[in-house]
């Protein structure tokens, strides 16, 4: 991946005489991540509206001066890196699900699916029990609205053409599951917010008369499908410019594709899981090896040191005998006895020197040593 290596001096230059958008087209970044890396590094950006200004000739704040750094500090900028290429799986599996049955779009809740149809049903019991008792709904969807209902028929849409290719389908809290085995990917279709500026009511001028706008937070007549997972797929389905009915085909073959590419990612953890055991199995292996060599080493250097002595004390009884000790009259009885001491000690002669050796590591049963 290449790298663009500016000084802080040459970026300073440059974003204050070309458009950030221009700069970052031409190393291959976004604008956001070449402001991030400007305030890594400490180099002042021109503010928002500052080349419209500039071209309509309108006066410029001064440009603000490069704060000191260390002498050569400098600003490395590396484009993104390349989103993974899906796997053959992942791309089978979505083929497979456009060639499935044909997505047939709901006009009615007529026979939603089972699923869906227990929302409406709890939504239904929630409201029989505010009319009966006067519990409150709030906090709820209201499902009664159009958009709600629409909602519904591309849930149920969505479901049913999952089910039809063998995908098992559950809840989990606000988010669908689509399973396949032991894989699954969550989903969700809602009602987008929007930002709006509306009109202060009485109560708002009381405490600020000068506000006469407040700017509130609420629902727009947009759905959206989400994919809570990471996946290689695209993971949220916008009605910027297609309404969420006409992606549908294309929205279960990537939730098909989704929940493959979560098979691909558990598979691949599970190898690299058997690896890691494997390596550490050989690497425990080798340590006992080694273990076992030097517990080895240590009891024939023991031996070795018991033959020694033994050695010593025949050499010992074979100077005695030339010496005039050896005139004693109780000598003989002390040279035998000296003489089974040193047999005693000598594993030569009582057979307990380790002639085995350790066999090759690849044959040796390291549990049972």
């Amino acid at each position: 991946m290449p790298r663009h290596v500016f000084t802080r001096q040459e970026l300073y230059e440059r974003v204050w005489n070309e458009p950030m958008r221009t700069i970052a087209s031409s190393i291959g970044v976004s604008d956001v991540g070449l402001a991030k890396a400007c305030r890594a590094a400490g180099i002042p950006v021109p503010p928002r509206g500052w080349w419209a200004k500039r071209h309509h000739g309108k006066p410029l704040p001064p440009r603000p001066p490069l704060p000191p750094r260390p002498e050569g500090a400098q600003v490395r900028i590396a484009p993104p890196a390349p989103k993974p290429a899906l796997s053959r799986a992942v791309i089978e599996a979505a083929a497979e699900a456009i060639e499935g049955p044909e997505i047939r779009i709901a006009q009615n809740l007529r026979t939603p699916h089972a699923i869906v149809d227990d929302w409406i049903y709890r939504d239904a019991e929630r409201r029989r029990d505010y009319r009966r008792r006067g519990w409150s709904v709030s906090g709820f969807e209201d499902l009664t609205t159009p958009l709600a209902r629409r909602r519904l028929r591309i849930t149920s849409t969505l479901l049913k053409a999952l089910e039809a290719r063998g995908f098992e389908l559950a809840e989990d809290r606000e988010w669908l599951v689509v399973r396949q085995g032991k894989d699954a990917v969550l989903f969700r279709i809602y009602v987008r917010s929007k930002v709006i500026h509306r009109p202060a009511n009485l109560d708002e001028l009381r405490w600020q008369p000068e506000r006469k706008t407040v700017r509130a937070t609420v629902l727009s007549d947009e759905l959206t499908l989400k994919i809570r997972d990471w996946v290689s797929v695209p993971s949220e389905y916008r009605e910027l410019k297609t309404p969420l009915e006409a992606q549908l085909a294309q929205i279960v073959a990537n939730l098909a594709a989704a929940v493959a590419d979560q098979r691909v990612r558990r598979e691949q953890r599970e190898l690299e899981h058997q690896r890691r055991l494997e390596a550490e199995a050989i690497r425990k292996k080798q340590e006992a090896y080694r273990e076992a060599e030097i517990a080895l080493r240590h009891r024939l250097e023991r031996q070795a040191d018991r033959y020694a002595k033994a050695q010593a004390v025949r050499a010992c009884v074979a100077a005695a005998d030339a010496s005039p000790a050896a005139q004693h009259h109780d000598y003989a009885a002390w040279r035998e006895w000296a003489l089974a001491q040193a047999d005693a000690i000598d594993p030569l002669s009582d057979g307990s020197i380790p002639f085995s050796r350790l066999p090759p590591i690849e044959q040796w049963n390291w549990r049972g040593w």
